[in-house]
């Protein structure tokens, strides 16, 4: 919950989904952020804002999605669907 109180506190985030993948190019720790409408923040802006908020081994990879929503599939499971737009 570390990263995701972070990447929720930066200006322009609506919703954080933070996963571990197995990705030996880009490390294991994957964000799947939502801007808030009208919000102007980019890719490089989310990390340049993670490296004042969280240790460097602690920053993830991240994605912007045009919207975001999670899904609770009856367990304490949690399902995430994220659209990246065109």
């Amino acid at each position: 919950m570390e990263i995701e109180n972070a990447l929720e506190r930066i200006e322009g985030v609506e919703e954080v989904a933070v996963v571990a993948l197995h990705d030996p190019r880009a490390g294991t720790l994957h964000a799947f952020v939502q801007r808030k409408p009208g919000a102007v923040l980019d890719e490089t802006g989310l990390r340049l804002a993670c490296r004042e908020l969280l240790e460097p081994y602690k920053i993830p990879r991240t994605s912007l999605c045009r919207q975001f929503a999670s899904h609770h599939d009856g367990e304490d499971r949690q399902a995430y669907t994220c659209d990246f737009g065109s």
